[in-house]
């Protein structure tokens, strides 16, 4: 059951709290974890997602925790939202820049924004792969190659090695969420009237 164009838009731009977690403060990890419980829980059935198992964790233990990012990509074109748990340890530069670029956009067609938005946008949807397209050269082809070349765009070596990149940090139920997080990416792709 996918969600409202309500829930999705509060979903993706008012739900998460917009500022990250100074680095050793154990309270607002623990703040920051309780928050994404609350955000996601109104929710969680819709995008079949189970709480059942989300459980309030200790700051010191979210510290001894490693730190992740939890990117939120919510989508209209099947009013549905996705998680991913992304260890900051194993975030790529080229990722990690994406992610800043694009913390809190929402967009519609990729190609119409300025090309340095464009191009993290597209390393981000690379990133989450196969829902939006079969495979790299797919993805290129449809995503990429269209209009004129810019040298803010990812190559077709780069959307390779991205392809699918998110894939293992999927979260699909409440037991993802058992980590330390530092902050929430959410982004919003709209569909163009």
């Amino acid at each position: 059951m996918p969600l409202t164009l309500a829930q999705l838009e509060a979903l993706s731009q008012q739900a998460f709290p917009a500022r990250a977690v100074a680095r050793r403060d154990p309270d607002g990890y623990a703040a920051l974890h309780a928050a994404i419980g609350e955000a996601i829980r109104p929710v969680a059935h819709a995008l079949e997602f189970d709480m059942s198992s989300f459980v309030a964790r200790d700051p010191q233990e979210l510290l001894a925790l490693p730190p992740h990012i939890l990117f939120v990509w919510c989508d209209e074109a099947d009013l549905m939202a996705s998680f991913y748990a992304l260890p900051e340890a194993d975030i790529a530069a080229n990722v990690a820049q994406a992610l800043h670029a694009v913390a809190g956009l929402r967009f519609g067609d990729p190609a119409q924004l300025p090309p340095e938005q464009r191009g993290a946008v597209l390393r981000i949807m690379a990133a989450i792969g196969t829902p939006l397209a079969r495979d790299a050269d797919d993805f290129f082809a449809a995503y990429v190659a269209v209009g004129d070349p810019d040298p803010e765009l990812p190559v077709r070596a780069e959307v390779e090695a991205l392809f699918d990149h998110f894939a293992p940090c999927y979260v699909p139920d409440a037991d993802g969420l058992d980590r330390r997080f530092t902050r929430v990416i959410p982004v919003h792709r709209h569909i163009d009237a």
